[in-house]
């Protein structure tokens, strides 16, 4: 059974895969003057705003607007494409061609996730949600834990930071933050895009600071800190374990749906497409549009989540750091490609980082209660 599902999933993402490379972007040039001596939080904002060229706004707006269609294009045929395998019983037949060519799929590489949940599947059909919510739940822990640290060097090459000017002060902040690191790496991510980085991860004696080189070669010193106080600020709240929380019950809620809406259906639908139940590889597609629907409709309650652990960020990076027109500086250039001002409604259902504008209101509204620091400063 399981290498009979493992034809369907071959075939379904051959099918199914989006093809949606993500466009990348320069960030905007430095403004030849930036905002001084304005004291109003909300004027002080808006004179930010206005450093980006309205060209650039355009075009940048334009771009991700354009994620919001994406969102729901590819929503839509994946609904189509699993309603197309299931009404004309192409599951059903690809689940009996891999019955025929079990001695061949042998020597394919299996996608183990998926061959993991059917067998999960065959041998605990009543509780099978239960189980899959558990796997699901150990790799989402594996995948946020060990994949910044494990993964991810196996796709770029991480070196030591040698600059003191730029290693030192990031440092400085890691043991202000009691975050045990002794040097810094860089990534040479620019290979695949021209977007900044970074992070602070990793855990049991595995912790790392690492930042790609687009942040070296794109950002002044104060705006590489800010960022940096804003990366040590997840692992310092500990945000890794608290999204792996919320994610858990997710997955958790997600497969109890699945399992209440997948019997209902084949028990009406089931004889007509061919699927005899959970354990049947050729009811794959129905599981596909469970949980794809699932996703899109938990994408504004997603994002949010997101969005509040990234503002948390923000603030810690702020008070970190204390460079408020760095971060300022820093989420400008980061309009090239995100949205600067968009509506609530924009920014509740769309966005998982705030907004350019709620990002430069916040530093400017630090800026503005004047914090003292030590020393009568």
């Amino acid at each position: 059974m399981t290498l009979r599902f493992v034809v369907l999933v071959v075939a379904l993402a051959t099918f199914s895969s989006s093809l949606l490379a993500q466009e990348t972007a320069t960030p905007s040039p430095i403004p030849a003057a930036t905002p001084t001596g304005i004291t109003d939080s909300e004027t002080a904002t808006r004179a930010w705003l206005d450093t980006m060229p309205a060209n650039e706004k355009a075009r940048s707006d334009a771009y991700f607007e354009g994620t919001y269609w994406l969102i729901l294009w590819n929503f839509l045929l994946t609904v189509a494409i699993a309603l197309l395998f299931l009404t004309t019983k192409l599951s059903a037949r690809i689940r009996d061609l891999a019955a025929a060519l079990t001695s061949f799929i042998t020597l394919v590489i299996l996608p183990i996730v998926f061959a993991i949940l059917y067998s999960i599947f065959r041998a605990a059909e009543r509780t099978w949600w239960i189980w899959g919510t558990i796997v699901g739940i150990i790799l989402t822990t594996f995948g946020n834990m060990a994949a910044p640290v494990f993964i991810e060097p196996l796709f770029n090459k991480y070196t030591p930071l040698t600059d003191p000017k730029v290693r030192d002060p990031i440092l400085a902040l890691a043991r202000a933050n009691e975050i045990p690191v002794q040097q810094v790496f860089v990534v040479d991510q620019s290979r695949q895009t021209k977007r900044v980085s970074a992070n602070v991860s990793g855990l049991a004696g595995t912790t790392r600071i690492a930042l790609n080189d687009n942040l070296l070669n794109q950002c002044t010193l104060p705006e590489i800190r800010e960022v940096m106080a804003h990366e040590m600020g997840h692992y310092v709240l500990n945000h890794g374990a608290k999204m792996t929380m919320s994610l858990a019950i997710f997955i958790f809620v997600g497969f109890g749906l699945a399992a209440a809406i997948f019997n209902r259906v084949i028990k009406k639908r089931g004889p007509s497409w061919g699927v005899n139940g959970i354990a049947d590889p050729a009811g794959f597609p129905l599981l596909m549009l469970i949980f794809a629907t699932y996703a899109f409709l938990l994408t504004p309650i997603a994002n949010t989540m997101i969005r509040t652990i990234e503002r948390e960020a923000d603030i810690f990076g702020l008070n970190a750091a204390r460079e408020p027109d760095a971060a300022a500086m820093a989420a400008v250039k980061l309009g090239k490609y995100r949205k600067m001002e968009p509506t609530p409604l924009e920014e509740f259902v769309f966005f998982d980082h705030p907004s350019g504008r709620s990002r430069i209101r916040m530093a400017m509204d630090w800026k503005a209660a004047q914090l003292p620091c030590g020393g009568g400063r």
